[in-house]
């Protein structure tokens, strides 16, 4: 599925929780009200069809693909069964900001599922039923060697593993939601902090006290330090230090020093301490030890030029100090991933935040209602 059905998908199940607790504020031993089932069917009908865009083939309905080609021996007791699908839909009355999490989709699913076979409560559901739910329910939550291993039970296998997959990356779209979350609310927390304390803040120190991984702002420190103030140039190199520091932040680094006489300049006036530094950067670099690659990186003039350039730099480093110098290989690559992020209330100068966050600088827009993301908070 593509990125524009997942943004979908997500929009739809925005009413989940609601629709979910009036189903099972029911209770699960009546009858489900015609005028539920009618609200619950309607917007089944338009998650499936903002789901598959018509241009394309659309999946077998969750009737076809659900049946069981036969019961597994481990099956535990109904009570059981249907103790463990019951709580699995609980998920679904939770109200949490935020893309669905996996808890949450995969309780729509089975409500989907109870839904197309007409007013059915859980505890009605007949022997085969009661199996198919519980089945789908451990198939959706399990590892992925044992969603295969189940899905074998299914009539059709590739259809109950598709949406296994959806859910995998519903599930990593809300992970991703939830790492922004934490990173804007200690970011709100540090800008408490430095409003009520007017003393002076190293560039450095600020960093440190944010606690979680801003990469975004680690790519703005790196990018736009001013490489003369000491200050300055130390958060940079200290951002640089962490494995979690962007490929691209890093890469880009690199070929600024290399494009504009940096490094070369470093060699010839004796700079140890600075030429130590990323002689370990590109150490670090050539044994994977930055693993991140979330930034884009398009193939500019600049980099070209780094590329072109490198060689002819470390060359003459390597001849100013007498030792040899690795190459930073596949450095100057191009890389998909997604902008970097504005980071426009730090003031690298005065090394602290002018400005509180706002939640368009953290969050991707497809993840965020409308009415929040112009909001400062």
């Amino acid at each position: 599925m593509d990125r524009t059905s997942h943004r979908q998908l997500l929009s739809s199940l925005v009413l989940v929780p609601a629709l979910a607790a009036v189903v099972i504020a029911v209770g699960y031993s009546v009858h489900l009200p015609t005028a539920v089932l009618a609200t619950f069917g309607g917007v089944a009908a338009v998650f499936a069809a903002l789901t598959y865009p018509k241009a394309k083939k659309r999946p077998l309905p969750l009737t076809k693909m659900m049946p069981l080609r036969g019961m597994p021996s481990d099956l535990p007791s109904e009570t059981r069964q249907r103790s463990a699908v019951a709580s699995a839909l609980e998920a679904a009355q939770t109200l949490e900001p935020g893309p669905s999490t996996r808890e949450q989709a995969v309780a729509w699913t089975l409500l989907r599922v109870i839904q197309a076979w007409q007013p059915m409560t859980l505890s009605e559901a007949t022997e085969t039923r009661l199996a198919t739910l519980y089945m789908l329910e451990r198939l959706l939550t399990s590892t992925p060697g044992e969603a295969g291993r189940l899905a074998q039970y299914f009539r059709r296998p590739d259809s109950v593993l598709s949406l296994r997959d959806e859910i995998d990356q519903m599930a990593l779209i809300r992970a991703e939601w939830d790492r922004c979350n934490r990173l804007f609310v200690a970011t709100q927390g540090l800008w408490t902090r430095q409003i009520n304390d007017q003393t002076t803040w190293r560039l450095i120190d600020s960093l440190q006290a944010l606690g979680p991984a801003d990469v975004d702002l680690w790519h703005h420190v790196v990018l736009h330090h001013d490489s003369t103030d000491p200050q300055q140039r130390e958060a940079a190199l200290w951002c640089l230090r962490h494995a979690a520091c962007d490929q691209t932040t890093v890469a880009t680094y690199l070929a600024h020093i290399v494009t504009d006489g940096t490094l070369v300049a470093a060699a010839q006036r004796g700079d140890s301490a600075y030429l130590c530094e990323i002689r370990t950067l590109i150490e670090r670099w050539n044994a994977g030890y930055y693993r991140d690659g979330l930034l884009e990186l398009d193939a500019s003039d600049a980099l070209n030029a780094a590329s072109s350039r490198t060689e002819e730099a470390l060359q003459q480093v390597a001849s100013l100090t007498r030792s040899d110098w690795p190459r930073p290989h596949g450095a100057f690559l191009p890389r998909q991933g997604r902008p970097a992020r504005m980071r426009p209330g730090w003031n690298l100068r005065q090394g602290r935040m002018v400005a509180p966050p706002k939640r368009k600088d953290y969050f991707d827009p497809a993840t965020e209602p409308a009415t929040q993301m112009d909001t400062p908070v």
